[in-house]
């Protein structure tokens, strides 16, 4: 301590401080005792009057009025002491710093206010405040950033991210001891307030988001060309991220991607009349008719050979984006009026339904035309609904077959019984009744799918080896219950490879491995060992 003073045996208060500071420290003291300070009462004497007089310590608060009147009286006195001691920050709010830094000022014999709270907010508006902590900057330090602010601007950049800003003058930002891109953002605040900042981002003047002025930058750049070429953007924009420029580009409705790196700009895309309204009119027609219509069907007229920059995915995006986006949602290929829910197994269905046949590739083919994506699952689901399969590939219509059903289930009856069996069980169709088509193990998948109405069909997933099991449909037992079964049942050692390895050879699975299989080799140790 400078200069203790002993309030109580073996207590000692700094006394070198203002009244305001000894107050606050009393009321430390108290609170640390557990001691009322609200009930305090203080005596003190003004060093400008003779009169004593009692006060309760209640802390002042400046009326709105005195805060507009108020200015800074110690600005250079402050600045100077700031700038020579503290070139890493003077920290608020501590009683330790506010002794050492009146001691300073003692040294220099400069004046300061007495009070500690008038202190501190002369501390505070002398420089900037970060962190906690109050910088002030050399003039040449001011004069550089504004300097070198000014001149990116006034090339014609809407943006400066903050980051770039900062690491393409990281040495002169660790000579003068800024010490990260946001402390850099505080400073350029208080010393360019004309400009706007945003998160990570000065733009000047006017307040503009992250992609319309990364935007602004782009079309600046190519100075009305059609075709932005994303390398000749990142070398000139120095100042912005290239990730932020391909984002930008990547989620941009005013531009549509060609190819790698490349995109074209919609204000030079160019349709007629004639041709809009007749894609307007065929979207509304097909939505009205099927609740849907097909991008890749769209009318495209003469579009193609007036914007011959773009590929076809290309000029599908600026039609929807230029012409539908506005009534319609698009999901994948698929358009529908917004807020329209699309199942895309039912497309399938309504495309296989009046077929005679059909192959899982073209089903396959039509649900990438619809959605721009395959799901050879969503396929098997729609063929297995509305046609019979009668080989790994092929599916004919309903009307072409013509099953006799209580004879076929008699004959399932024979080799299933009342529980299940494998599809491949079925050792021979030699008595199976004729039915318009040669019997296999596929036209049988289809049979218990759909016609059967004693036994069903359960597969894990649709396949082309026949795996899968015929169940009674008074059974009920789900997949991985009648594997345990099997295999509990069967003359083998319960291991991952010998179980696989069984599944698999006699068609329960499409595959040796399957990933429930550990707890199926459980539960069928359990059913062996209470048999």
């Amino acid at each position: 301590m400078i200069n203790p003073k002993e309030i109580a045996d073996g207590v000692y208060l700094e006394c070198n401080v203002s009244a305001t500071g000894i107050v606050n420290k009393l009321q430390s003291i108290m609170n640390y005792c557990g001691l009322d300070y609200d009930c305090l009462v203080i005596q003190y004497r003004r060093n400008d009057k003779s009169i004593a007089s009692q006060k309760t310590a209640t802390k002042k608060t400046e009326t709105a009025e005195e805060q507009k009147q108020w200015a800074p009286s110690y600005s250079a006195q402050i600045e100077k002491l700031i700038s020579t001691h503290y070139k890493y920050g003077f920290r608020m709010g501590s009683p330790i710093e506010l002794i050492r830094f009146r001691n300073y000022a003692e040294a220099a014999d400069l004046n300061l206010p007495t009070s500690d709270e008038e202190l501190e907010k002369e501390i505070s508006a002398a420089g900037t405040v970060i962190d906690g902590k109050v910088f002030v900057l050399a003039s040449s330090t001011v004069d550089y950033l504004k300097k070198q602010l000014a001149e990116i601007f006034e090339s014609g950049y809407s943006v400066i991210f903050l980051k770039a800003f900062y690491d393409k003058n990281i040495d002169f930002m660790g000579e003068n001891h800024i010490a990260s891109p946001d402390m850099l953002k505080d400073i350029l605040k208080r010393i360019c307030p004309d400009n706007y900042y945003g998160q990570n981002i000065v733009t000047a003047g006017e307040k503009k988001t992250e992609v319309a002025a990364i935007m602004d930058d782009i079309y600046r750049l190519c100075e009305g060309d059609s075709i932005i070429v994303c390398s000749d953007i990142v070398k000139q924009l120095v100042y912005v991220p290239e990730g932020k420029i391909l984002r930008t580009l990547s989620c941009c409705d005013e531009v549509v991607r060609i190819g790698k790196g490349k995109y074209f700009n919609l204000d030079h895309f160019i349709v007629n009349e004639s041709d809009a309204a007749a894609i307007k009119e065929y979207v509304k027609s097909e939505c009205d008719r099927n609740g849907y219509a097909s991008i890749s069907d769209i009318p495209m007229g003469n579009i193609p050979e007036e914007n011959y920059e773009l590929n076809q995915p290309a000029l599908y995006s600026a039609i929807y984006t230029l012409l539908l986006k506005n009534e319609y949602g698009l999901n994948g290929k698929i358009l529908t009026r917004e807020n329209a829910q699309i199942d895309i197994v039912s497309l399938l269905k309504a495309f296989c339904q009046d077929l005679s046949e059909c192959t899982v590739a073209e089903v396959t083919e039509r649900m990438k035309e619809l959605t721009g994506t395959t799901n050879k699952q969503y396929s098997m689901v729609a063929l297995f609904d509305t046609m019979i399969r009668v080989d790994d590939e092929h599916f004919i219509s309903e009307d072409q077959i013509e099953f006799d059903v209580e004879t076929i289930d008699n004959l399932l009856s024979e080799y299933v019984g009342e529980r299940f069996s494998p599809i491949r069980s079925i050792p021979t169709f030699i008595l199976f009744p004729l039915c318009g088509a040669n019997w296999n193990y596929y036209l049988l998948e289809s049979y218990c799918y759909r016609f059967s109405r004693k036994y069903h069909l359960s597969v894990i997933n649709y396949n082309d080896k026949n795996a899968g099991i015929i169940v009674s449909r008074s059974l009920t037992m789900n997949y991985n219950d009648m594997l345990s079964e099997a295999a509990a049942n069967a003359d083998i050692e319960l291991t991952e490879e010998a179980v696989g390895k069984y599944f698999f050879d006699l068609g329960y699975t499409a595959r040796r491995k399957y990933a429930s299989l550990p707890d199926i080799i459980a539960k069928a140790i359990t059913i062996r060992e209470e048999s």
